[in-house]
C-alpha cells in the first residue's frame, strides 16, 4: 500500500498525504472521546428505558425523545468506538485497518446520525401541531404515526449514506448541507410560527383572566409547559446544528482545497464536536423535563429498593421527595 495516499478513494479530500496526519492531536482526541463513551451511553439508556417503562411518558413527544436518544445511543456504542479504534491504527500506523474502519465508520455514523435531523425537525412541528391544533393534536399525532415518523427517519439515513456513497465527493458536502439548511429552515419556521401562537394565546387568557375559572388557570399553566418545551427544542436544536455545523463546513473546505495540517486538526476537533451533542442531548432533557427527571429518579429508586445488597433501609411509610 502506497502509505503517502491513504484511502484515496474515500476521503473527501483531494489530498490526503501522510505528512499531514500529526500524532498529538490523534491522542488527545482518543482521550476525550474515550471520556465520553460512558456518559453518551449511560445517559442515552436512562432516557429510553425511563420512557418505556414509565406509562405517563408514553406520549408522541417523549417518543420522539426516545427515538433521538436511540439514534445518540448508536453513537455512543457504535460511531465513538469505531472513530476511537481508527485513530489508534493511525497511531500505531496500520493503515490498511485504518482504512477499513474509515469507511465502515463513515457508513454507519451516516446512517446512525442522519435521522437526528430528520427527528429534531419532527419534534418542531409537533411542538408546532400541539399548540395549534388544540384537542384535534391527539386525533392526528398518534403513537403509530410517530413510529412512521422513525421508520422515515430510517428512510432518510439510508438515502443519505447511499448517496455519500455513490456521488461525487464534493457534490455530496454541497447536497448535506442543504438538507441541513432546509431542516433548519423548517425548524425556524415551526419555532417562529408556535411562539406567536403563544402569544396570541396568553392574550386571550389575559383578557378572560377577570373572569376566575378554574379552566384559566389550566390554560395559564398549559402556556406555561409550552413555552418550556419550545425553549426545551431551541436549546436541543441549537446544540445539533453548533455541533454539526462547524464539522461540515471542515470537512468542505478539505474537499475543496485538499488536506492540510491546519483542517486536519480542525477535522478531529469538529468531528469530537458531533459525538458531545449525542452526550449534551439526553443531560438537557432530563434537567429540562421535570416528567422525565421525577420518573428517572423515581426509577433509580425502585431499583435500589429492590436490590438485597442494598445497605439502604426503606420503610413502607417513607415519603421520598423528588426535586422539581
Amino acid at each position: 500500500m502506497n502509505s503517502t495516499r491513504l484511502c484515496a478513494n474515500f476521503l473527501l479530500a483531494k489530498s490526503t498525504d501522510s505528512e499531514n496526519w500529526g500524532s498529538t492531536y490523534e491522542i488527545i482526541v482518543c482521550t476525550v472521546n474515550s471520556l465520553l463513551v460512558v456518559p453518551t451511553v449511560l445517559f442515552n439508556i436512562m432516557v429510553i428505558v425511563t420512557i418505556i417503562r414509565t406509562p405517563n411518558l408514553r406520549k408522541p413527544s417523549y417518543f420522539l425523545m426516545c427515538t433521538l436518544a436511540f439514534t445518540d445511543l448508536g453513537v455512543g456504542v457504535i460511531v465513538q468506538p469505531l472513530y476511537i479504534l481508527r485513530k489508534v491504527s493511525a497511531l500505531q500506523k496500520d493503515y490498511n485497518l485504518y482504512c477499513k474502519l474509515l469507511q465502515a465508520g463513515d457508513i454507519l455514523a451516516h446512517l446512525i446520525c442522519s435521522p437526528s435531523f430528520f427527528i429534531v425537525t419532527a419534534t418542531s412541528v409537533d411542538r408546532y401541531l400541539a399548540i395549534t391544533m388544540g384537542i384535534k393534536y391527539r386525533q392526528i399525532v398518534t403513537t403509530s404515526r410517530i413510529m412512521l415518523t422513525g421508520l422515515a427517519a430510517l428512510c432518510f439515513a439510508a438515502t443519505i449514506t447511499s448517496i455519500r456513497i455513490v456521488a461525487k465527493k464534493e457534490k455530496y458536502m454541497a447536497f448535506a448541507a442543504v438538507i441541513m439548511f432546509f431542516c433548519l429552515l423548517i425548524i425556524t419556521y415551526c419555532y417562529s410560527k408556535s411562539l406567536a401562537a403563544l402569544k396570541t394565546l396568553q392574550t386571550k387568557v389575559g383578557v378572560a383572566s377577570t373572569n376566575p375559572r378554574p379552566q384559566v388557570k389550566n390554560k395559564s399553566f398549559d402556556i406555561a409547559q409550552y413555552k418550556k418545551a419550545l425553549a426545551t427544542m431551541g436549546i436541543i436544536t441549537t446544540i445539533l446544528f453548533c455541533c454539526y455545523i462547524p464539522f461540515v463546513s471542515v470537512v468542505i473546505g478539505i474537499a475543496i482545497n485538499g488536506r492540510s495540517a491546519v483542517l486536519n486538526i480542525a477535522r478531529e476537533i469538529t468531528f469530537t464536536l458531533l459525538y458531545v451533542n449525542s452526550c449534551l442531548t439526553p443531560i438537557i432533557y432530563g434537567w429540562r423535563s421535570k416528567e422525565l427527571k421525577q420518573a428517572c429518579l423515581q426509577m433509580i429508586v425502585g431499583m435500589w429498593k429492590r436490590n438485597p445488597q442494598s445497605n439502604l433501609e426503606v420503610t413502607e411509610n417513607e415519603n421520598i421527595t423528588l426535586p422539581s
